[in-house]
């Protein structure tokens, strides 16, 4: 590599229009919303795969189920988007954890011979 290359190590960010497309995306615009998945996505799913790694697609969802809900109310800039979107990604992975926590699955290879639950 030549010293005058360049190396991308920050994944892309809106920048300058930042506050136009989230003011759209707000008033409903799809193509607003889209280019704020398209730039977020991938590194929430990146942060969920180490959070959450057997539900991280489940709970991507979720998260974009509360920002679709809740970006009417969003306030700031860049910055405080991205926080404020892993701050609900962090909250529904705990969510996840828990609710696995309570409701714990196993393969039927692992339950004991005659533990298993009486067919109909």
């Amino acid at each position: 590599m030549q010293s005058s290359e360049l190396v991308r190590i920050l994944p892309a960010v809106i920048g300058d229009d930042f506050p136009d497309v989230v003011a759209a995306a707000q008033q409903g615009s799809e193509a607003a919303f889209s280019a704020l998945w398209r730039d977020a996505h991938p590194d929430l799913l990146r942060y969920l795969r180490v959070a959450a790694p057997d539900a991280a697609d489940d709970v991507a969802g979720e998260v974009w189920v509360q920002v679709c809900r809740g970006l009417r109310g969003f306030r700031g800039d860049e910055r405080a988007w991205r926080s404020w979107l892993f701050t609900i990604a962090r909250r529904r992975a705990i969510d996840e954890g828990r609710r696995r926590s309570r409701h714990p699955v196993a393969p039927l290879g692992d339950v004991p011979h005659g533990r298993e639950a009486p067919g109909r």
